[in-house]
Formats: C-alpha cells, structure tokens, sequence
C-alpha cells in the first residue's frame, strides 16, 4: 500500500548445514494476500557467516542472486505457487565458495 518491501525467509530459520529447510505452512496465504510481485533471493554461504551453532559472525563471502519479478494472482494453485519459489530459492551447499 505505501509502495515499501517485505523481506521474508519462508524457511523460518537458519539452516544447520546450507541444506535447504522445509517452509513454513502460509507462504501461499502471505503472497496471495498481499497481492505484491515476489523477487526470490538466494543467499550462498549465510549459513557459513552466521552458523546457529555459532556466538559470533565468521569471515566468509556471502553470494546473493536475485530473480525477476514474479506476480501470482488468486487463481495460481498454492502446490504450484510454492514449488516455483522453493526451486528459485534452492541453493546447493556443497558448490560452496564457487558459487
């Protein structure tokens, strides 16, 4: 309505390992309600910077790769909404630093 953005990680939480984490239930609810083209955003080695098993921020290059704006109207099926944004996100861990 006022034109801003909003930032979300339909996994909830951070990963252990870089293995992606399964969403949260809603995702679909949330885009669809908010009507707002979605711009998915992979974010390569942010499991490395801030591990959770960690207290500290470590050293290491974080990659992000945005996509192009995707808008889903009413009529998208939620199974077909979420798979498109689960493959968008899909970061693969063991490509690493080469990414």
């Amino acid at each position: 309505e006022h034109g801003g953005l909003v930032g979300l990680f339909p996994e909830g939480e951070r990963t252990w390992d870089g293995t992606p984490l399964p969403f949260q239930p809603g995702i679909d609810k949330l885009v669809r309600l908010i009507g707002a083209p979605v711009i998915t955003a992979r974010v390569i080695n942010g499991y490395r910077q801030k591990p959770r098993w960690a207290q500290t921020t470590r050293s290491c290059r974080v990659h992000i790769e945005f996509d192009a704006p995707v808008i889903f109207d009413r009529k998208t099926d939620p199974a077909q909404m979420i798979e498109h944004i689960r493959q968008r996100l899909h970061v693969d861990p063991s490509r690493g630093e080469e990414y």
